[in-house]
């Protein structure tokens, strides 16, 4: 027969299960925003239905998800503008190229006619 050895700490797992709750008077638990204050407390509020934060909460952590697109578009378009940059240096250079080429065949060409 296997035996398990099952050590659970049901301080820690209380602890744990109601970090986003908060008892009330009946015996109850009831959730709570899972947002900071200012101070850095957890909020009380309670959260909007379906969602983990109160409106206050929610609003800022859309304000903080489209600053996180707004930055993360500005870096795709800086890569956007580097490429484009190196496009028209290899572009610059391969007209130097050719013009040198031709500057070279010039030279050659003249040497044999005189």
């Amino acid at each position: 027969m296997v035996e398990y050895n099952v050590d659970i700490n049901f301080d820690e797992t209380s602890i744990a299960w109601r970090s986003n709750k908060v008892a009330k008077k009946d015996g109850t638990f009831a959730y709570i925003c899972e947002g900071k204050t200012k101070l850095g407390k957890k909020c009380v509020r309670k959260p909007l239905t379906g969602c983990n934060y109160c409106k206050l909460h929610k609003n800022k952590l859309i304000v903080e998800q489209e600053k996180i697109v707004e930055q993360e578009t500005n870096v795709e378009q800086e890569k956007i503008v580097q490429q484009e940059t190196y496009i028209e240096i290899l572009l610059l250079l391969k007209i130097i190229i050719t013009l040198l080429f031709l500057f070279i065949i010039k030279i050659i060409c003249n040497k044999y006619i005189l």
